[in-house]
């Protein structure tokens, strides 16, 4: 994680370095820790949502002022442990290109049972852009909107896990990068509140929703027991974010 936060540190450096000849009132930087839960769907209704993951968004943030109640904003940061459980009413085999321990996943043997849960911890580099609006300040109080936000993502790490099925015993720490896709594209919206502290410095929080255009999943190479051939169900990864920072 240390290399992603300098990495991180590096890219707001340079953004800042490189408007420094223009009116500083027109640009506002910032930084956010933001957690988030997430969680995934189908549109195959024997694959269900069965569990949450809970993440961490840590990024930078930077918004073009171009009135007082309008900005374009965006940045760069990264997504961590976004995904889910997925329980699947097909047994079968699954993960079929992972890796695990440096060895490729035998997947296992043979087909699981039914009711087996599959588990994704996938982390994202994303790049936001949305349009935000302002109220009028209300003392040091401030409102806002984000509406629509877009934001593109790379898959950059994916860790994946199976249980139930009859297995007898849970399989964790899988390296499942080519069973995710590396690209994801989202929208979503939320909202918050500013507050004034210092000379333009502001802390913000607010709630962000995000849902997945693109199938996260590669799964069209797996075996289901009892499924059409070559059925390839989409899977979307929805999230909440609870947006806590600070702009300068």
């Amino acid at each position: 994680m240390l290399k992603q936060i300098s990495l991180l540190s590096a890219t707001l450096l340079i953004i800042c370095t490189s408007v420094t000849a223009q009116d500083a009132n027109d640009f506002r930087f910032g930084l956010q820790i933001s957690p988030s839960v997430s969680w995934m769907n189908t549109d195959d209704n024997r694959i269900t949502n069965q569990g949450t993951a809970l993440g961490l968004k840590l990024a930078t943030q930077a918004e073009y002022v171009f009135s007082d109640k309008y900005s374009i904003a965006s940045g760069i940061g990264f997504h961590f442990n976004t995904g889910g459980s997925m329980l699947s009413q097909y047994g079968g085999q699954f993960f079929t290109e992972s890796i695990v321990e440096g060895q490729p996943f035998n997947n296992p043997a043979a087909p699981t049972g039914d009711q087996v849960l599959l588990d994704y911890s996938i982390q994202y580099i994303e790049i936001p852009v949305s349009l935000k609006l302002r109220t009028r300040e209300f003392g040091t109080l401030t409102y806002f909107m984000e509406a629509p936000i877009f934001t593109l993502g790379f898959r950059s790490n994916v860790k994946g896990g199976l249980s139930g099925g009859g297995l007898t015993e849970q399989i964790e720490d899988l390296s499942i990068k080519k069973e995710v896709s590396p690209i994801a594209f989202s929208w979503g919206f939320g909202g918050g509140i500013e507050h004034s502290i210092l000379d333009g410095t502001r802390l913000f929080a607010g709630l962000t929703f995000q849902r997945m255009f693109l199938d996260a999943t590669k799964d069209k190479e797996y075996t289901y027991t009892g499924r059409v051939a070559n059925d390839d169900p989409k899977a979307t990864i929805n999230s909440l974010t609870l947006r806590l920072g600070i702009l300068f």
